[in-house]
C-alpha cells in the first residue's frame, strides 16, 4: 500500500510543475547523491511565493534529524536565491547535521556552500537528468506525461498491453500442460483474479478515503491492476522455464 501511495505522490506532483522538469526524476537524482548513513530525506519544493524564511524552517529541521533535504524546483536560478537567503537568516552552527542537496543543470554552488559555511550544514549539488525507465515500470507514466490527458491515456495502454500479455502466457502456458495441470492452473487463475480484482479494489478505496475527486482512485485502480498484472506474468512464465 505505501508503495502505491508514493506512485500516487508521483503521477500527482509530477502534473504540477513545467513539462521539461519531473518532481519524481529530481527526487531521484538528489536520492542518488545523499548520505548513506542518513536513513531521512526531505523534500522541499520551490515555488515563486517560497520564502527563505520557510525554506531555513525545513532545514533546521533537517538538522535537528540529521537528515538530507533537498532542494527542488524547474527554476534553478530561484531555487538558489531562496536557499542563498535561507542559509543567511539561519544563525551560526544552527543547520550543522544538515546535508543540503541541490538539483540544478550543473551550475556552480560556490556561492551556496559559502552562504552555508557559518550555518554548519553541507551542500551538494547534481544534475537533473532523465534516467531511462521501462515500460512496465511503475513511474514511466508520471515521468513521461506532461499533463492529465497523458498520463490518462498513458496508464490505459500499460493497462491494456499488461492483461494482452497476460492472456497470451496464459495461453502459452496452458498448452504445455497435461489435462489434470491445465485444470490445475485454471483453478489457480480463478482464485488469482478474484483475489486481484478484490485488492485493487481494497486499495482504490483506501486512496479515496484520504484524497477527494481528482480521478485519484480510478488512476490507483488501474496502477494496482497492471503491476499485479504484470506480476502474474512473470509467475506464470517460471512455471514453465
Amino acid at each position: 500500500m505505501r508503495a502505491l501511495l508514493q506512485v500516487l505522490l508521483l503521477l500527482t506532483v509530477s502534473l504540477a510543475y513545467a513539462d521539461e522538469f519531473v518532481p519524481s526524476i529530481a527526487v531521484s537524482n538528489a536520492r542518488s547523491v545523499a548520505d548513506r548513513d542518513k536513513k531521512q530525506l526531505f523534500v522541499d519544493f520551490v515555488h515563486p511565493d517560497t520564502t527563505p524564511d520557510r525554506v531555513t524552517r525545513f532545514l533546521t529541521q533537517a538538522a535537528k534529524d540529521k537528515a538530507c533535504i533537498a532542494i527542488l524546483g524547474p527554476d534553478y536560478a530561484l531555487n538558489a536565491t531562496i536557499l542563498k537567503g535561507a542559509f543567511q537568516g539561519a544563525a551560526k552552527g544552527s543547520l550543522k547535521g544538515a546535508t543540503v542537496i541541490v538539483v540544478n543543470d550543473g551550475e556552480d554552488i560556490e556561492d551556496l556552500r559559502n552562504a552555508a559555511a557559518l550555518t554548519g550544514a553541507t551542500v551538494r549539488a547534481t544534475r537533473y537528468s532523465r534516467p531511462t525507465v521501462s515500460w512496465r515500470d511503475d513511474q514511466f507514466c508520471a515521468r513521461t506525461a506532461t499533463n492529465e490527458l497523458e498520463l490518462g491515456r498513458c496508464l490505459d495502454e500499460q493497462a491494456d498491453d499488461a492483461e494482452q500479455e497476460l492472456n497470451e502466457t496464459y495461453q502459452k502456458v496452458m498448452a504445455r500442460l497435461s489435462a489434470d495441470e491445465k485444470n490445475e492452473l485454471r483453478r489457480e487463475e480463478h482464485s488469482w483474479t478474484k483475489w486481484r480484482d478484490a485488492e485493487c479494489a481494497k486499495q482504490a478505496k483506501d486512496v479515496e478515503e484520504c484524497v477527494n475527486g481528482c480521478g485519484v482512485p480510478r488512476t490507483m485502480h488501474v496502477v494496482c491492476m497492471t503491476r499485479e498484472a504484470n506480476n502474474r506474468v512473470d509467475e506464470l512464465k517460471g512455471k514453465v522455464e
